[in-house]
């Protein structure tokens, strides 16, 4: 099974993206070529030299656009992870984010 991608909106917040959430899912083990942040066009320079090697998704600006348009970018019956941009944790009861993704995913998919 295929982890779900990671999809994170962020607008000019590209340094706490990355000392937060990319960390965070760079420390779980997440696979970086899963997570897809999706951002405006005049942002997309300073995001690519803050967070080299991530996929880059030119958006729509505003939140509630920038949601829909994951949405719509996403294949209707897609399972995926939207996480916001400064994530620092999470509380997973003894167990690891990815374990908590996999067993998520598995029950989903029954």
């Amino acid at each position: 099974m295929q982890l779900p991608r990671v999809c994170i909106p962020s607008y000019n917040r590209a340094e706490l993206l990355r000392d937060k959430t990319l960390a965070f899912l760079k420390k779980s083990g997440y696979p970086s070529e899963r997570i897809f942040i999706f951002v405006v066009l005049d942002e997309i320079e300073k995001y690519s030299q803050t967070c080299p090697g991530c996929n880059l998704i030119i958006g729509l600006p505003g939140l509630k656009a920038q949601r829909k348009f994951i949405s719509d970018w996403l294949s209707e019956d897609e399972i995926y992870i939207g996480m916001d941009d400064d994530i620092d944790g999470i509380k997973t009861m003894g167990k690891s984010f990815l374990d908590i993704v996999r067993d998520a995913c598995e029950r989903l998919e029954t």
